[in-house]
């Protein structure tokens, strides 16, 4: 993972380069485990996102 100011580092150099994470798509934390099936079978391009709709 990293130290704390290895996690500011890339905060900053994410917000400096305007990068964007591919997100292929977004899950309610109650379908966790569709995700996880999805992330097994290797069907995403880019991130899997859980979502806590709380």
């Amino acid at each position: 993972m990293g130290s704390p100011k290895e996690f500011d580092d890339m905060l900053r150099f994410v917000a400096t380069h305007r990068i964007i994470p591919v997100v292929d798509e977004v899950f309610d934390l109650e379908e966790g485990n569709s995700a996880m099936e999805k992330m097994k079978n290797g069907n995403q391009f880019g991130k899997l996102v859980l979502r806590n709709s709380n």
